[in-house]
């Protein structure tokens, strides 16, 4: 582990700056930094960089957010580009960014066939290895994905429903023949964030992947939640003409939410981003709805079951 994250209660229950057995009433500090980490998934050497805010009073431990970057972008990309980082400072989450082994995320298994690259094996190994040596708390640990990486978490949250508690999708969509595998051991929250006007993933769907609505949809009936939904918007705070419309799917169980963001005219961009996209390639960008920020909500409000 680099010297350059300084972790003040590695072990919960044997450090002296953490206190509890790693349940909601476990409490700890700890001190920031920024590191480039590996894991070995089989005999496959896998990279992520890690992101720790500085916390000198004791609190809660530390939801774990995993981001998963967009196709030929890195790690440090969607480090640099979302502005996660300031948002997890903030709200006292730890963030790690993978790094794919070919700059694409298996988002249906054809990598493991072809080139034996076990994305989701890595994205478990990363969790444990960050629970081991971080004070997480392991009801708190999320997927956030852009595009390529937003497909990917959907694949995720189907196999990895044990380690993951929710994933939000950020300018992705739901592969079809994904779904029609997909088995998740235990309730997922959801979050969907989508631009009306993404070129790359429209909210209508194709033959490949749901619509942005069934695709949630299905999200909820696997977690149990009823049919019934809640509309709302959020104010245009930057007066950028990119009206905010909110869906939330009611019934679902205590700790569990399901809901989708849906931005007029927004494009393929992720909301609020600290680098904007190029508008003539990806289309307008919210600056209104903060993405890193609402999944750092997220984070803080699901509960594994």
């Amino acid at each position: 582990m680099s010297t350059r994250s300084v972790v003040l209660a590695a072990v919960i229950g044997l450090s002296l700056t953490a206190c509890g057995d790693g349940g909601p009433t476990s409490t700890a500090v700890y001190s920031g930094g920024d590191s480039y980490e590996s894991v070995m998934v089989g005999s496959t050497k896998r990279w992520y960089r890690l992101h720790i805010p500085t916390r000198t009073t004791p609190g809660p431990l530390a939801p774990l957010v995993v981001a998963f970057h967009g196709y030929g972008q890195s790690a440090e990309g969607l480090e640099l580009q979302s502005g996660l980082d300031a948002a997890a400072d903030a709200a006292g989450v730890i963030v790690a960014y993978p790094e794919a082994y070919y700059g694409t995320w298996d988002v249906n298994g054809e990598l493991e066939e072809l080139f034996q690259v076990y994305d989701v094996d890595f994205a478990r190994a990363l969790v444990a290895q960050v629970r081991a040596n971080h004070v997480v708390d392991r009801r708190k640990v999320v997927a956030v994905g852009m595009s390529n990486g937003a497909v990917f978490v959907h694949r995720l949250a189907c196999l990895a429903a044990d380690d993951f508690a929710g994933f939000v999708s950020v300018a992705g969509a739901m592969l079809r023949n994904v779904a029609a595998a997909c088995q998740p051991l235990n309730p997922m929250s959801v979050l969907h964030v989508l631009g009306s006007s993404d070129s790359y993933f429209p909210p209508a769907g194709g033959s490949a992947v749901f619509p942005a609505d069934s695709g949630v949809a299905f999200w909820a009936g696997r977690a149990g939640c009823g049919s019934g939904r809640r509309s709302g918007t959020l104010p245009d705070t930057a007066h950028d003409g990119l009206p905010i419309a909110t869906t939330t799917w009611t019934g679902c169980p205590s700790g569990v939410s399901v809901g989708m963001v849906r931005i007029s005219g927004g494009g393929h961009a992720w909301p609020g981003a600290t680098i904007p996209p190029n508008e003539e390639s990806f289309g307008r960008m919210s600056r209104s709805y903060n993405a890193s920020r609402a999944v750092m909500d997220f984070a803080r409000a699901v509960v594994r079951k």
